[in-house]
């Protein structure tokens, strides 16, 4: 009893994982289509990309600063650093600076680069956009597919039970003697190829979904679908006009958007080689001083008073009326005082400073601006005649789904006629066959024909309504 219990529970279990997948709309499987797409993600990287190269251009306006210092050591002849005088001792010097730059002009260069991967960035996002819309354009046919064949497995299994239930009958009839043996191989042979294409449909069931979770990038082994959402109705035509889905499509396609970047982008290019056609103007800050060990233990340091002056005799002179004169002469007395040239005092003694801007006026370079410029303008004429063509090849698309919905709605009706027709005279054979009035081959025949149609209103129901579905795409009503 307790082994039977735990079986019971175990099969509960299993049954309860089983029951655990939740079937997913369209708009769902669009969903995680697009949030487990790799080549979506590589493109999410690029933008990051371009959106750091859009701070790193905005910071190149700032100016740059660096620092710098160095340690020698020289023996020998060599040149003091601090007296630039040719000494011949060992000596012990540093250097130490810092250097700053920045570009005032230089012709728009800098904006423009910044415009420029502004624009690189739109660029990835409309390429983004446009790598979703084509997913989101396999997910729908995908599902469609799927849809298809469930329903096409459907009628091949009604098929096969219709046909078994005739042949309980047959044999029931046989046994009392009133259908012959001929009439039951018929039917068993019958049975056989639709249990065939029962398998046959089963396969393609599994197969259409796996090839939507292949589009879903779902690392699943099955997937069940929930078609509530599928509203349009197969009798009733599209409600929208060829030229309004055109004109949607053209300004909502992300393709067209990468196109008209792209010119915006050739646009910039014509600027930046303009710019190499103008001067540039940079300036540039050194601040620097500088150590030796070469240098005296000390320094006289002017207070900034006035000098003083004391008349002092010499034992020079000049002869006056033939008597000796000594001459008085006046020495000047600096205001002052010496101090220690220690380390630090002698950095801020030897500290210097200098201011400079450069100007780079352009002359001539080999035409190779002219050449730039004429490059540039091609590059936006190749961008501009790219963009029409992307806009004549969606415009090309949308004729071409409209063109495909109308036939597959016309040929749903069609088909629909054709199995209203075929159901009526199929009932007359069916009776007749039943009374015994017509051979078995003749209801194999009739029953044949009748389930290929069946089979076909199903692939043609589908097919109108992926057609409608792909011209809601373009309509951006998806």
């Amino acid at each position: 009893m307790v082994r039977i219990s735990v079986f019971v529970l175990l099969l509960l279990t299993i049954q309860g994982f089983s029951q655990t997948i939740k079937p997913l709309t369209l708009q769902e499987c669009i969903s995680k289509a697009l949030a487990n797409n790799l080549q979506a993600r590589q493109i999410q990287f690029q933008i990051q990309e371009n959106e750091n190269r859009i701070v790193s251009s905005k910071f190149s306006q700032y100016p740059n600063v660096n620092g710098s210092l160095s340690q020698n050591f020289a023996s020998g002849r060599v040149i003091d650093p601090f007296t630039n005088v040719i000494i011949n001792q060992n000596t012990n010097y540093q250097n130490l600076g810092i250097n700053s730059s920045i570009v005032v002009f230089e012709g728009g260069v800098l904006r423009n680069n910044i415009r420029l991967n502004e624009l690189e960035v739109k660029s990835s996002q409309h390429e983004l956009n446009a790598t979703k819309e084509s997913i989101k354009l396999k997910v729908i046919e995908a599902f469609f597919q799927v849809l298809n064949a469930q329903e096409q497995l459907a009628i091949t299994k009604k098929i096969f039970e219709s046909s078994t239930f005739q042949l309980t009958r047959i044999e029931t009839l046989l046994k009392e003697g009133m259908a012959s043996k001929a009439v039951l191989l018929d039917i068993q042979a019958q049975i056989a190829g639709e249990e065939l294409n029962v398998s046959t449909a089963e396969s393609a069931f599994e197969y259409s979904k796996i090839v939507l979770l292949q589009a879903m990038n779902e690392n699943k082994t099955t997937i069940e679908i929930d078609a509530k959402g599928i509203t349009q109705s197969t009798t009733e035509p599209y409600n929208f006009s060829v030229n309004a889905i055109m004109q949607s499509a053209v300004g909502t396609q992300s393709m067209v958007d990468v196109a008209k970047t792209k010119v915006e982008m050739a646009e910039i290019g014509i600027d930046l080689a303009e710019a190499s056609n103008k001067p540039s103007v940079s300036a540039n800050l050194n601040m620097g001083t500088n150590y030796s060990s070469a240098a005296p233990n000390q320094q006289f340091v002017s207070d900034g008073k006035p000098s003083k002056f004391i008349e002092s005799k010499s034992n020079d002179y000049v002869l006056s009326n033939g008597q000796k004169q000594n001459i008085v002469k006046q020495i000047e007395v600096p205001s002052g005082d010496f101090q220690k040239l220690g380390y630090t005092n002698q950095l801020g003694y030897n500290f210097s400073t200098i201011v400079g801007f450069n100007v780079r006026v352009p002359i001539f370079n080999a035409f190779d601006s002219k050449i730039k410029v004429q490059q540039a303008n091609l590059s936006k004429l190749k961008a501009q005649n790219e963009l029409n063509i992307t806009q004549i090849q969606v415009k090309n698309t949308v004729a071409l789904a409209y063109r495909n919905m109308q036939t597959a709605y016309l040929k749903l009706g069609l088909i629909n006629k054709q199995l209203v027709a075929l159901e009526v005279a199929f009932d007359l054979t069916k009776k007749k066959f039943e009374e015994g009035n017509l051979s078995s081959l003749e209801y194999t025949l009739a029953k044949n024909n009748i389930d290929k149609v069946r089979v076909s209103v199903v692939q043609a129901k589908y097919e109108y309504i992926f057609r409608t579905k792909v011209l809601d795409f373009y309509a951006d009503k998806i």
